[in-house]
């Protein structure tokens, strides 16, 4: 549901997620690595921690992305 919060961290590595909740609020770290079904980000997606999206077809960064920590843009056509 959109204002989801994950009181801890959220790892989605290599499953087949294709959306996230906009407004989604992570307090730690974000993992996507190896989510290939997923394209994009929600709007207004915090994560407190690191923000793992590492091997995804992510192609951009949402509008009032937050992110605390690492972001790992690895193996993705973000430039």
């Amino acid at each position: 549901p959109p204002g989801l919060e994950v009181d801890g961290s959220l790892d989605l590595s290599d499953t087949n997620i294709t959306s996230l909740p906009s407004g989604l609020y992570v307090v730690g770290d974000l993992c996507l690595k190896g989510a290939k079904m997923i394209t994009s980000l929600p709007p207004g997606l915090y994560v407190g921690g690191k923000l793992d999206i590492e091997d995804t077809n992510i192609t951009s960064l949402s509008s009032g992305l937050y992110v605390g920590g690492i972001l790992d843009l690895s193996g993705t056509n973000i430039t």
